[in-house]
């Protein structure tokens, strides 16, 4: 199995992504962010194989870097790990990948030649994640000020963090947007003691502090802080895909849809928040069909005489259910038997109409995402570095704040700048503030379209701008991921605690003593707070 990352490597003046371009490979700061997504396959401890999206491999042919179409000796690379964390490659014949810094081009460099290129490694994939402690098997939850590893279920919002990424570094973002410290307080803003290396191993990972230590799950409580310098099965998790979780209000009653256990009845009666108001959206075999699933792992059924039930967790015909949008509320078809569910007078949910009606709509609330990252064809949605516009084609994560009412939706920065349209109604911007309503249709449990108030849907479009197009442009140009499988499988990110020692001679199997070219102060930079340390990958 393969994890997908991004590599770069640093120069005074550039930051260069290793892209495919034909058959060729070279080094570029393009903004065509598909073709810089490798996926990393492990062939042994130390050597891989990096493979584009439609199945080359990076190798030697004829002395030269090409794309080659089967795994051989001549595609296989060596991971060799500086002593900052960053990496070289080189082919098991002793040539290493070089880039040159002027024009990209790249190179099989002999040892005996000028030092080769270090790349930065980071993922490239969705942070939105539930962490599950792998000794206990419990989810990580927001409980008060801190962390802990106390829920059976990733259920609601508290079940989910974000990790953000600077330079290899990750910071665990809770749902309340505070940071977590290695000393297990959260925090509002980053600082050096926020920032971890990841180590992963067999699917898992441990995050390491600064200074050399583990997070770890201790005490009675189960709080996550930075504990022991030993890796052990408590310091290790496991970073699932969060799907999407949803209340549902009916609009006729007004009262939230609700699972009674007991008798495994839907009925629109609830009048509180808690876990059996929120139903996870889990895709179908095909486009718009969904399995609605409830807290205690049943699945919605319609049964005998069209009743919505929840007593079995079989993916049959009669627990696939389809979302239509009228406006900013939903209506939901079973496929089984083609009716639209209602709300009966005592509040039980039934599929028995031809035809929507008011008693079958319903307002759908996404409740696990406080905090969300969008990733499209061309890259993640970011905010131009010198404007306030909105661009797609970025190749780090930008986390957005999202506030919801009553099936409508407002993003924003960090700094409170609300998404809004511009002056022309074409283009979106983060500079609004106060919030402006967008609404949600849900296409897969990792892909959903943004449309405005004006029935048009937000899309991205050739020029690297987040633009609005007309409903007729509704294509693969206006989905966007914003869920997606998170779960590195092997590599190590590591910190550096204090400035790293000279290099050691390459001959001998390790770094030159020449400088890295990779400096801490390269790359994306995170505009609150400093990341001193400098983490990269390794393989274990």
């Amino acid at each position: 199995m393969a994890v997908s990352l991004q590599l770069r490597a640093s120069f005074e003046s550039s930051s260069l992504y290793l892209k495919a371009d034909g058959q060729r490979v070279l080094a570029d700061d393009s903004s065509d962010w598909s073709r810089c997504v490798w996926d990393l396959i492990q062939r042994g401890s130390a050597t891989i194989s990096l493979r584009t999206s439609d199945g080359r491999y990076i190798g030697n042919e004829d002395d030269s870097v090409r794309l080659v179409g089967d795994v051989n000796d001549a595609s296989l690379i060596d991971v060799l790990t500086l002593p900052d964390g960053s990496w070289r490659f080189r082919l098991s014949s002793g040539e290493a990948l070089s880039v040159n810094a002027q024009d990209g081009s790249l190179s099989w460099t002999n040892v005996g030649d000028p030092r080769p290129s270090s790349w930065t490694v980071h993922l490239a994939c969705i942070p939105t994640v539930n962490v599950r402690n792998a000794s206990t098997k419990r989810y990580l939850c927001l409980d008060g000020s801190e962390l802990k590893f106390n829920k059976d279920i990733a259920w609601g919002a508290e079940a989910v963090v974000t990790l953000e990424e600077v330079n290899g570094q990750y910071a665990i973002r809770s749902c309340s947007h505070e940071y977590l410290d290695q000393s297990g307080k959260l925090v509002e803003e980053p600082s050096e003691s926020t920032w971890y290396g990841l180590v992963v191993k067999g699917g898992r990972v441990a995050f390491q502090a600064v200074d050399g230590t583990f997070l770890s799950a201790g005490g009675p409580s189960s709080s996550l802080a930075s504990r022991r310098e030993r890796l052990s099965r408590d310091e290790m998790f496991i970073l699932e895909p969060s799907r999407p979780q949803v209340c549902l209000t009916s609009y006729c009653n007004d009262l939230k849809v609700a699972f009674h256990e007991t008798r495994g009845d839907i009925v629109a009666d609830g009048d509180k928040t808690d876990d059996a108001v929120y139903f996870q959206l889990e895709s179908g075999d095909s486009d718009n069909i969904w399995y609605i699933r409830t807290h205690q792992d049943k699945l919605w059924q319609v049964v005998g005489g069209g009743a919505v039930r929840a007593e079995t967790d079989d993916e049959c015909e009669a627990a696939q259910f389809q979302l239509e949008y009228v406006d900013d509320k939903v209506v939901i078809r079973s496929v089984k038997s083609g009716k639209f569910v209602v709300v009966k007078q005592n509040g039980h949910l039934q599929a028995s109409a031809d035809e929507p009606t008011e008693e079958s709509q319903f307002v759908l609330e996404l409740v696990n995402r406080p905090a969300i990252v969008l990733q499209g064809p061309r890259g993640f949605v970011c905010q131009r570095d010198d404007s306030a516009a909105l661009s797609c084609n970025n190749l780090t994560a930008e986390v957005f704040r999202v506030e919801s009412r009553r099936g409508r939706y407002s993003l924003s920065t960090d700094d409170e700048k609300y998404w809004s349209l511009s002056d022309d109604g074409d283009h979106v911007q983060a500079d609004s503030a106060v919030p402006v309503a967008f609404s949600l249709q849900f296409r897969s449990e990792t892909q959903f379209m943004i449309q405005t108030t004006e029935s048009t849907f937000l899309c991205h479009s050739h020029n690297t701008d987040l633009v609005v197009a007309a409903k007729e442009a509704e294509s693969s140009a206006a989905r966007w991921e914003y869920a997606g499988k998170c779960i590195p499988l092997l590599g190590r990110v590591t910190p550096s605690p204090s400035p790293a020692p000279p290099p050691r001679n390459e001959t001998d199997g390790h770094a030159s003593q020449q400088q890295s070219p990779v400096a801490s102060s390269t790359g994306p930079q995170k505009p609150k707070g400093e990341q001193k340390s400098t983490g990269r990958c390794t393989i274990l």
